[in-house]
Order: structure tokens, then C-alpha cells, then sequence
């Protein structure tokens, strides 16, 4: 029983989450930012849970339905999704899914994220602020609001959630990107002390 558990242990191993890399004051400071707004953005989770319950109550018991309801929910899975994406990624709690990424050193895995974070997500956050912005703006600058008459006015108002939600994720990046060289610097170093010692 024994040698099988080991077994299961080492076939296991290089599926197990590597450790974090350290943080710095700044990094920390980025990284609490995105978490207090994931923190106030849970509680619309809460405010979607009622608007479910009272248009189901009304719907099924009342035979009376709500428009308004109905668009309310979207609106509510768009900003726990938008602002969820930032959150999870500082928290390391979104899903990785790649194999051949989980069988690597902790150190390949940090040089593999640097170079993903700088060449492909930066300049995708940088593109998607710039049109999140132009897409919110012109809908402000007409006060959209719900095709159906019986809909929700401000349609705006959700649609900033797009360019804030960018930001904050950038935010994230910006500080795991720190934690991630920080975290390479520090095993350079350590190579060069021990050379030294020897």
C-alpha cells in the first residue's frame, strides 16, 4: 500500500499548482485593489439570487412577469463575469488546463507566463480599454438604454463595466508580472551566491 501511494503521489506531482511567487509591497498593494473591488462585486451575486427567486415567485405563483427582471439577470452575470476574470487571476483561482505546462519546472512555468503576459495579454487589455472606452462612450452619449419599451434605461452604465473590468485585469497583470520577475531575480541571485561559494 504503501509503494502504490508513493506511486500515486509522484504520477500526481506535476499536476499539483506550483507554489506563488513572492510579492512585493507594490505588487500587494495592486493585487488588494482588485481583490476589494472582486469583494464588493460578490455581493451582486446575492442581489442575483433575489431577482431570480421574486421573477420566479411572481412568474409560477402570481402568473405576472417582469421585463425588467428578466434584464436585470444578464446584467448581473455580466458584472460578476467581467470583474470575476480580475479577481480570479490575482487570486490564482481561474482554471489551467494546459498539460505540458503543468509537467514543467516552476521556473520554465514563470518564464512561459512573463512572455505570454507581455506579448499577448497586455497588448490584448491595451486594445480591448481602448474600444471598451469607445463602446461605452458612444452608448453614453446617447443614453442607451433597453430596445424593449418596457426594458431598463441606462444601458450605459452596464456597458462602463467593460473598460473597468479591462483595467482592473491589467491591474492584476501588472502585479503578477512584478511577483514573476521578482521571483526569477531572486533564483538568479541565489545561482550566483552559490557559485560564489564554491
Amino acid at each position: 500500500m504503501g509503494i502504490k501511494s508513493n506511486k500515486m503521489k509522484s504520477a500526481a506531482a506535476p499536476f499539483l499548482k506550483s507554489p506563488p511567487p513572492p510579492q512585493t509591497k507594490f505588487s500587494t498593494y495592486l493585487e488588494c485593489i482588485v481583490q476589494k473591488v472582486g469583494h464588493i462585486a460578490m455581493w451582486v451575486s446575492a442581489l442575483l439570487i433575489a431577482a431570480i427567486l421574486i421573477q420566479v415567485t411572481l412568474r409560477y405563483l402570481f402568473n405576472i412577469n417582469f421585463p425588467k427582471l428578466d434584464e436585470i439577470q444578464w446584467h448581473f452575470y455580466a458584472i460578476l463575469t467581467m470583474i470575476g476574470i480580475s479577481y480570479a487571476y490575482v487570486t490564482d483561482s481561474h482554471v489551467r488546463v494546459d498539460i505540458l505546462h503543468s509537467a514543467l519546472s516552476n521556473r520554465a512555468k514563470q518564464i512561459i507566463e512573463v512572455l505570454g503576459c507581455l506579448f499577448l495579454l497586455l497588448p490584448f487589455l491595451v486594445l480591448m480599454i481602448d474600444q471598451g472606452f469607445d463602446y461605452f462612450y458612444d452608448s453614453y452619449r446617447i443614453f442607451e438604454r433597453s430596445n424593449s419599451p418596457t426594458g431598463l434605461p441606462g444601458r450605459w452604465l452596464l456597458k462602463a463595466i467593460i473598460p473597468l473590468s479591462f483595467v482592473l485585469l491589467a491591474i492584476a497583470t501588472l502585479a503578477r508580472l512584478i511577483n514573476l520577475c521578482t521571483a526569477l531575480a531572486q533564483k538568479d541571485d541565489n545561482k550566483h551566491k552559490t557559485k560564489g561559494i564554491r
